[in-house]
Formats: C-alpha cells, structure tokens, sequence
C-alpha cells in the first residue's frame, strides 16, 4: 500500500465515523421531535412553554385592564366633579 493509499484509507475511515456520528445525532433529534422516546417530545415540551406564555399574558393582559378601568373611573370621577362643580355656581 502506497502513502496516498495509506492517506485515502485513513480520510475516508475519519469521515465515515463522523458521518456515522452526524447521522446518529441526526436520528437522536428526529426521535425527540417526533417520537418522544418515551419522554415529553420537544414539540409537547413548546407548545407546554407557549401555552403557560399565553396564560401569563393572559393574566397580566387582565391586571392591566383592571388598572386601566380604574384610572379611567377616577378620571371620569374628577371631570364629572369638575363639572357638577362649575355648573352649580
């Protein structure tokens, strides 16, 4: 066996085992985002995030209603005694 033999052989033993190692990481995702493995799958585990995000902007979304209600209350308040106040001069 010659060195450029020698080189090829060792060039494509080092990228058959990366691409072995490409394509079992590659599996690895393709079970976790569809099969699950017997875990939550990672899309269960998003829609998990995002429906808790909706929930909490949700909640926040009401507070602020709420706070905006009451300052629009005192604000309708106010100009209402500030008009009851100079109509009855």
């Amino acid at each position: 066996m010659t060195n450029d033999e020698c080189e090829k052989d060792n060039y494509e033993k080092i990228c058959m085992q990366r691409f072995d190692k490409i394509d079992r990481t590659l599996e690895y995702i393709s079970k976790r985002l569809f099969l699950g493995n017997g875990d939550a799958p990672i899309d269960v585990q998003i829609d998990r995030n995002t429906q808790f995000r909706a929930e909490h902007d949700k909640q926040t979304q009401t507070q602020g209603n709420r706070v905006w209600t009451a300052i629009i209350g005192i604000a309708i308040a106010v100009i209402g005694k500030l008009a009851y106040d100079l109509l009855s001069r």
